[in-house]
């Protein structure tokens, strides 16, 4: 299943959530959405740690170490680049990703493909291409990431300002950085 290209819904838990966006108001259903993947969440935190004694600022600490492992500096970036581009070879990967060096992109993509986010695939042709693309993991992880994103840019562009992301096509570097303007 690509991107563009979601599955029609069949379950009822499909319905229900398809049924959010026939909303006439989409913040309505991100708020459906919201109420959803919270109790979601806790169903699965309470299997993944059934006894856990961690105080709650013991669990916001495993999860920023966790965010910082597979979320370091550019990991956004090639995330977003190779869940959009599906597959990609180095250097198109590189001339995509303005400002970052070609050894730091080597560096995020090997630490990424340990974490198995991303796989490597070696063409043995003369001569020899690297492409990259998501694993299952890392398709998974950028699927859900993908609702926060589009939050955040539906109320970005309603604030007057849509600016793409340092470093991607669409918007110069700096509007990463710069909040909405007054």
């Amino acid at each position: 299943m690509s991107p563009e290209t979601p599955a029609a819904p069949g379950t009822t838990e499909e319905r229900d959530l398809v049924s959010l966006l026939r909303s006439d108001d989409p913040e309505e259903g991100f708020r459906q959405l919201s109420r959803i993947v919270s109790h979601f969440s806790r169903e699965a935190r309470n299997r993944v740690l059934p006894h856990s004694e961690m105080r709650p600022e013991e669990l916001a600490n495993e999860n920023l170490r966790v965010a910082r492992t597979i979320f370091g500096k550019w990991a956004l970036e090639i995330l977003s680049v190779l869940y959009s581009m599906r597959s990609v070879g180095f250097a198109e990967l590189h001339r995509t990703i303005r400002g970052v060096t070609a050894h730091v992109l080597s560096y995020r993509l090997k630490m990424m493909e340990t974490e198995g986010l991303v796989i490597r695939e070696v063409d043995q042709s003369r001569p020899v291409r690297v492409r990259y693309r998501l694993s299952a993991k890392g398709h998974m992880v950028a699927t859900l990431g993908e609702p926060v994103f589009l939050y955040l840019r539906m109320h970005r562009t309603r604030g007057g300002v849509s600016s793409s992301p340092k470093g991607l096509p669409g918007g110069p570097p700096e509007d990463r950085d710069r909040g909405p303007s007054s």
